[in-house]
């Protein structure tokens, strides 16, 4: 499959893996980010949605994102763009293109 144009790629992204650790009963927790990489790509938004939680409208972007292969880059991971304020995005799809590229689904929440 062919790479996207590199003019295309104009936002600049952070891919963070969780770290965890286990607290004093032994459980384990998540205690911070730690990044994987850094990577300029293309992003669109796809859809947008608004729902109902405990009285509050909360909406629901989602974006397509397309990077250079990120090694490790799986859906536990999250997704910093950097070059629009610091959102942060959770993958719900993952998908490497022959580890020339990711393509991603990722959601965002906004209370």
């Amino acid at each position: 499959m062919a790479m996207s144009p590199a003019g295309n790629r104009v936002h600049t992204f952070r891919f963070e893996r969780p770290v965890e650790t286990r607290n004093a009963v032994g459980e384990v927790v998540q205690s911070s980010w730690v990044k994987i990489a850094r990577r300029r790509g293309s992003c669109e938004q796809s859809s947008y949605g608004e729902t109902t939680e405990r009285n509050q409208t909360v909406g629901q972007s989602v974006f397509s994102i397309v990077v250079p292969y990120v090694d490790g880059l799986d859906g536990t991971c999250r997704v910093v763009w950097e070059s629009d304020r610091g959102r942060v995005l959770y993958p719900t799809s993952v998908v490497a293109r022959d580890r020339d590229e990711h393509a991603i689904e990722a959601t965002e929440k906004t209370a």
